[in-house]
């Protein structure tokens, strides 16, 4: 998988995580899968070269949320 597509995977993953959480009633079992595959394709992103920029800001990562 090449870069743009693991940025595109990555967006596609997390949307369906913030959906996952937002639901009525939470299919944990649905969660964990996302949360176990965004994890993995996390790593497979961080090994890409330092010098990668990512080609789409609405791809970007957001920055962490203070804790409240």
């Amino acid at each position: 998988m090449n870069h743009r597509n693991l940025q595109e995977e990555y967006s596609r993953l997390r949307a369906q995580l913030a959906d996952a959480y937002n639901a009525p009633r939470w299919e944990t079992g649905r969660i964990d899968r996302l949360a176990d595959e965004l994890a993995a394709l996390e790593r497979r992103l961080a090994r890409q070269p330092p010098d990668t920029a990512w080609t789409d800001t609405a791809l970007a990562p957001e920055p962490p949320r203070p804790s409240p």
